[in-house]
């Protein structure tokens, strides 16, 4: 029997762990063996997935696997000696999906005979394509449409916040970039439309082709990675009270952001997650400056431990990122002692 490789791309914030917990959850209520493998900036949502996935789960953190190969082939193996029947793998959120799956595929040929590999996968913040087309973003960012270009599969996402009726302007504007791309339109939070999804990718297969990417994405994309930067950071702790942590964790995240913006900087993506003994938290920051918790734990009472935060910004440097952060966190009004990672 193969081993079946079920992958997920798409940019920051465009709900792939969430949807990866989802794709978890039902397939262990399979008889298959179950494996995950996270690729991403920072070790967060690695943290998120191997805490709540009852099966292990392989990391590749900071670069694309399409670049990390010999860690990838390592992790690869290490979950096939499980004798793993479904390998699920996020994928980077400045990913090349065509160059991904090519990797992925040529690994998978040596490592263990037989596989398949779903058609190339990408998820889209339907939220935002649908402020795109009111006029507050001119043009796709660069990445975004480079990864749609190339999609086989286009996931909109987040359709619980977004109008009925507006699909079909989302469809528009998605095939003015792809135009043979099949569209699923889901809810990674919700629930909905992802049994559905879930049965497309794991009864289609991958063709490889030549890349769809014109030049003139290619370069616009490599301009906005160049001005990319991102770190991640370990921060212990110590309160001066038990206060409701989720009040502290906003805090830090809101603030260090607000310096950011302040600097010139942009907020591509900012995670936070803490693992306590009787629970977790695991946080985003949006570029507005909202945070989104998950799962929503205000009575939340911890008094020290350790935060791994992660950051993807444009514009600004690492030592303006780890200022911002330093700064915020003195203004909390607990001990800290903060290690980049």
């Amino acid at each position: 029997m193969p081993v079946r490789l079920i992958v997920l791309g798409g940019h920051f914030a465009s709900g792939k762990t969430t949807l990866l917990l989802r794709f978890l959850a039902l397939l262990k209520k399979g008889e298959g063996r179950v494996g995950a493998l996270v690729n991403d900036v920072g070790p967060v949502d690695f943290k998120l997935v191997a805490a709540m996935a009852d099966c292990p789960v392989e990391e590749i953190s900071r670069l694309c696997m399409c670049i990390k190969e010999k860690d990838l082939k390592a992790a690869l193996k290490r979950l096939l000696d499980l004798n793993d029947e479904i390998i699920l793998v996020e994928e980077i959120g400045f990913g090349n999906p065509h160059k991904c799956w090519n990797t992925l595929s040529n690994h998978m040929s040596v490592l263990n005979g037989p596989f398949e590999l779903n058609p190339i996968t990408v998820l889209v913040d339907g939220e935002f394509l649908t402020k795109s087309y009111q006029g507050f973003v001119s043009t796709l960012p660069p990445l975004m449409e480079q990864q749609l270009s190339e999609a086989d599969i286009i996931v909109v996402n987040k359709t619980d916040l977004i109008p009925v009726d507006s699909k079909e302007t989302i469809e528009g504007i998605l095939r003015g970039v792809n135009a043979r791309a099949r569209i699923f339109f889901i809810s990674a939070a919700s629930g909905e439309g992802v049994d559905g999804l879930l049965s497309e990718l794991m009864t289609t297969r991958w063709t490889p082709r030549p890349p769809q990417t014109v030049p003139e994405v290619t370069q616009r994309r490599t301009e906005e990675f160049s001005n990319m930067h991102w770190s991640a950071y370990k921060v212990e702790f110590e309160l001066p009270d038990e206060s409701a942590f989720q009040d502290t964790m906003r805090k830090i995240l809101t603030l260090s952001g607000d310096e950011m913006l302040k600097s010139g900087g942009q907020i591509v993506r900012v995670k936070a997650y803490l693992e306590a003994p009787s629970n977790r938290i695991y946080a985003s920051l949006t570029p507005d400056l909202n945070v989104e918790f998950y799962p929503n734990s205000e009575a939340l009472k911890i008094r020290s431990g350790v935060l791994t935060l992660s950051f993807v910004v444009k514009g600004i440097k690492g030592e303006e990122v780890s200022s911002a952060l330093k700064k915020a966190l003195s203004e909390t009004g607990g001990k800290f002692t903060v290690k980049r990672v």
